[in-house]
């Protein structure tokens, strides 16, 4: 059970909701503003909301950062509402950092980064009790209420659905090559509630109830080569397969790289209202190739069906697609690219049909070049359909210019397209966009309207066009009014055949009703208020692990030796933006109360005492955990040491020319005329003395070795070095002469 002081901390934190009064010490803002919001889903009224915003957040030294978000609305009679929660964060508890959320919250739905493009992992967010703990590389969850969905792509609004969630998770770091993830994740529906939901599809295969266990793996093999994995196991309340795993490679470099893997996912996999995933599998590869600096080529394949659990009542579609195409930076900033693309489309509704095939073909060239403040673009595309009713043919050709001067920018896009089938249709498609950013004063637009056939195709970028229009006014120092229009139309008809294609090609497909033909007029109003501290830019200072105050803390000591078997006293040891410290008798330092981190300790070089030089280590970083000592060992070399030495030689001989050397340092010196030497100030150490035996006197010889191994220390005690020599000129030749008489 928690101590009762970490209660008493985070009764503190809830009751400074409450308030807006702190102490200096303390940092906080608070946002209040007045929204009214209109949503409509075609000739519909889904919402027309009005009602007050207030966002709170206050951080409390040692405790963490406590967070309060209110966005009540009252729309026709009822109570709407957007992000509401309560929440305290980076509490540090029991050697690790937690979040308390009770309200909406929001989490990734995949664990370690999911680096393939063919996978979609949708947020999970509900509106519950969220608790989740990390410390490092790990992180702990615990999730509990009601699925939620946002009303549309820029709504303000949080929907709840008829879905019950609960799970656990869990992330961690092994080492610097490996993350692993896991996940239990519970959900339960109810079905009948589902048919009468206003803004959600009752898909037919909706699960009442569906239990998934997830392992995640991201291996860095070598490099650039990683490794996903995954492996799931699933218990549904009808038939559908139990297992679903993916696997491959990602290899990237600056030239070259290389995305594959091997999808299977059972209808249950995730089986998340408001989302299409799952009842998936086939291989899927793309590579990238950078030979030289100006060309880039890239392609690619998939071969994706449906229908895993081989249900015969239920439609099948299997597509295979293959990709080629490239870039080519020409002369004077030309650029040009194409792409190529094939996809053979197989659908039938059951066992008892065949299969009806189509084929489908599109190609892509595109010229862009900037001149002064404008980039221009030309594309021309043909796309070619055959299938049993016959051929469809589209030919498309597009402009582009975007300026861009100062304060605004405004571009545009015009599309001629040509449609051959049974009939010739013409039509043209026109998108425009304009920003304008002045000290109180900003605006944006983003126009589409025409009939998109580029995006009816199966080699679709986007289910839905869109038209935005806003701005927002700086009415005081910390006050705000924005306000914008929203209009979002489906670009083809959400089949379920249609689904299946885009999703395998990374596209968003919405299956929220009231953003498929949405539109919408919001506007607010905003005043911001701070105490106490001012808080720095950005959420760094309220989210991140610079705030030493709410950091878990552990120890740090350590010993400073002078040597082999001594430690050194009074040596000054200094941590980096901390405290300086002097060591004991034993050579022992310690510091207490540091925030957790990689933290840098060193001998304070400034304040070293005279009779000491720096060793061999004189600083050395260190991780400091919670709740646990950290060791580090730094030394010192003792200085102030002599060492004496006599050179023995005949009487009379010149002793002063004769060099001794102190090995392996580059000192030296010479003897005076009774053949006394010293070195002063030596380091403690092992040495040689070394006479130089090029520098003695003509004809002598050593009667001692050239080279005496000595150690200078306090323990040495050695007695004065020695060399001796004698001088031995050579015997002169003695001439023997014969006299001869007469």
């Amino acid at each position: 059970m928690a101590p009762r002081s970490q209660y008493r901390k985070i009764a503190l934190g809830l009751w400074l909701l409450a308030t807006t009064a702190a102490a200096q010490e303390r940092a906080g803002e608070a946002t209040v503003g007045f929204q009214h919001f209109y949503l409509a889903n075609g000739s519909r009224s889904v919402a027309n909301a009005f009602g007050l915003t207030l966002g709170f957040r206050q951080f409390l030294p040692d405790t963490g950062i406590v967070s309060l978000s209110l966005a009540p609305a009252l729309s026709d009679g009822r109570f709407r509402t957007g992000d509401t929660f309560v929440e305290l964060k980076r509490f540090p508890w029991l050697r690790q950092y937690w979040t308390f959320r009770a309200g909406d919250f929001r989490m990734p739905g995949e664990l370690p980064k999911v680096l393939f493009n063919n996978l979609f992992y949708p947020e999970i967010s509900g509106r519950g009790a969220w608790v989740e703990a990390t410390h490092g590389g790990r992180t702990m969850g615990f999730l509990y209420g009601s699925a939620t969905i946002q009303a549309g792509m820029r709504v303000p609004l949080r929907m709840e659905t008829p879905q019950k969630m609960a799970g656990v998770y869990f992330r961690q770091s092994v080492g610097e090559r490996l993350v692993l993830g896991a996940r239990l994740l519970a959900l339960t529906t109810d079905l009948e509630k589902l048919k009468t939901t206003p803004f959600l599809a009752a898909a037919e295969n909706s699960f009442q109830s569906a239990r998934t266990a997830t392992i995640d793996a991201l291996y860095t093999m070598s490099g650039p080569l990683k490794w996903y994995g995954e492996l799931a196991m699933s218990q549904s309340s009808r038939p559908s397969g139990p297992l679903s795993f993916t696997g491959g490679p990602v290899y990237e470099t600056p030239r070259f790289s290389l995305r594959a893997n091997y999808v299977y996912q059972s209808e249950s996999f995730l089986p998340l209202l408001g989302y299409n995933v799952g009842d998936r599998k086939g291989p899927y590869a793309e590579v990238k190739v950078r030979p030289l600096k100006w060309l880039d080529l890239n392609g690619g394949v998939s071969d994706y069906t449906n229908n895993v659990a081989r249900d015969p009542r239920r439609p099948t579609f299997r597509s295979t697609m293959e990709t080629a195409g490239g870039s080519l930076q020409l002369p004077s900033r030309v650029s040009l690219s194409g792409q190529w693309s094939s996809m053979k489309l197989a659908v039938r509704k059951s066992d008892d049909v065949p299969f009806e095939n189509t084929a489908n073909e599109q190609i892509q060239l595109t010229l862009a070049k900037p001149i002064g403040r404008h980039s221009l673009r030309l594309a021309a595309r043909e796309f070619q359909q055959r299938s049993q009713i016959g051929t469809e043919r589209q030919r498309t050709l597009e402009v582009a210019d975007t300026f861009q001067y100062r304060v605004f920018s405004i571009g545009g896009e015009v599309r001629a397209q040509q449609m051959n089938a049974q009939q010739s249709k013409m039509s043209v498609f026109v998108r425009g966009n304009g920003q304008i950013n002045l000290k109180r004063f900003s605006a944006f637009a983003n126009i589409e309207t025409g009939n998109d056939l580029a995006n009816r195709t199966l080699f679709a970028t986007s289910a839905t066009n869109t038209t935005v229009l806003g701005g927002a006014v700086r009415l005081g120092q910390d006050s705000d009014f924005s306000v914008e229009a929203f209009r979002s139309n489906l670009v083809t008809a959400l089949t379920p055949q249609n689904v299946f294609v885009l999703q395998g090609q990374g596209v968003y497909v919405p299956v929220v009703l009231s953003a498929l033909n949405q539109w919408s007029l919001y506007f607010r109003m905003t005043k911001r208020l701070q105490w106490g501290k001012p808080l720095p830019p950005g959420a760094g200072f309220l989210g991140g692990a610079g705030s030493p105050s709410i950091q878990l803390k552990g120890s740090i000591e350590g010993f400073v030796s002078a040597g082999e078997g001594r430690w050194a006293e009074g040596i000054p040891v200094a941590l980096e933006g901390g405290p300086t410290v002097l060591t004991g008798a034993n050579g022992r330092f310690r510091f207490e109360g540091i925030g957790e981190g990689q933290r840098r300790v060193s001998i304070a070089m400034n304040e070293l005492p005279a009779d000491y030089d720096p060793g061999t280590k004189i600083e050395s970083s260190v991780l400091v955990r919670p709740g646990k000592l950290s060791r580090v060992d730094l030394d010192v070399i003792s200085v102030g040491y002599a060492v004496h030495g006599i050179v023995r030689g005949p009487p009379d001989t010149a002793m002063g020319t004769i060099v001794l050397k102190l090995m392996p340092s580059d000192r030296y010196t010479t003897p005076d005329n009774s053949g006394k030497f010293s070195f002063y100030n030596v380091r403690e150490g092992s040495y040689e003395i070394v006479i130089a035996v090029e520098t003695l006197p003509a004809y002598a010889v050593l009667k001692s070795p050239a080279r005496t191994p000595i150690f200078v220390g306090p323990a040495s005690g050695a007695p004065p070095v020695q060399f001796e020599f004698d001088v031995r000129p050579p015997a002169k030749p003695v001439r023997k002469v014969i006299l001869l008489g007469n």
